[in-house]
């Protein structure tokens, strides 16, 4: 297949929270990432000793806040940690087409469409008073900020909720308390269409579709 034929597609792709002048095309690597990283950056402004993130510095940082894959909850690391993981994420389909722009010289569409997206920010401590508190830390800080972060592509903040306090295992131990902050949000997609592109693909799908509806019928 052409490789002209994949820009039929084009998405701009969403606002780093950090870097503006970064995009992080894929929705499933924005929501999850963009929480994360805009809860560093929040954390990164306490004091020493208080719960301060310190970025790509392991051993200083007093509080872990990364995602799901890259903690091990059975280490001997039993510092405070938020764990992100992303929920599912589903599309709404809104408007007649989501078609906002048109180039009639060119033919090219810019489309729009809100996704609905879920995540879960797990926040562990070895002490269950602290644990609370870094959950509603996390559940303020996502509904003060809803405005600030809704310009780096989270159309809206829909719903918080915190869950109970839990004691999990750790280490074969009962040593660490979580407690769970879910959001659900929507994320605003943007992508662009190229016609030339797009009907050499059709194309393309088609001619493979036919030879293989002809083989199977032999």
């Amino acid at each position: 297949m052409s490789s002209t034929s994949w820009n039929m597609y084009r998405p701009p792709g969403h606002k780093s929270v950090d870097k503006p002048g970064e995009k992080i095309e894929m929705v499933t690597t924005f929501v999850k990432n963009n929480a994360l990283r805009f809860l560093q950056i929040v954390y990164s402004q306490r004091s020493s000793g208080d719960l301060k993130y310190i970025h790509n510095d392991e051993e200083a940082t007093d509080i872990r806040i990364t995602d799901n894959h890259a903690y091990q909850l059975d280490s001997n690391d039993k510092r405070p940690a938020i764990i992100g993981v992303r929920g599912s994420i589903s599309w709404n389909n809104i408007g007649i087409s989501g078609l906002q722009n048109l180039d009639l010289k060119t033919g090219q569409e810019k489309r729009t469409d809100l996704m609905n997206g879920s995540l879960t920010l797990n926040c562990l401590s070895s002490v269950g008073v602290e644990a609370e508190r870094i959950a509603s830390d996390v559940f303020n800080l996502f509904k003060v900020f809803k405005n600030t972060l809704r310009k780096f592509g989270f159309f809206t903040v829909r719903s918080m909720t915190i869950g109970p306090e839990q004691l999990i295992e750790a280490s074969g131990e009962a040593d660490l308390f979580l407690v769970s902050v879910m959001v659900q949000c929507q994320v605003q997609d943007r992508w662009m269409l190229e016609p030339k592109s797009a009907a050499e693909l059709r194309e393309i799908v088609l001619e493979n579709l036919t030879e293989d509806m002809t083989v199977s019928g032999k």
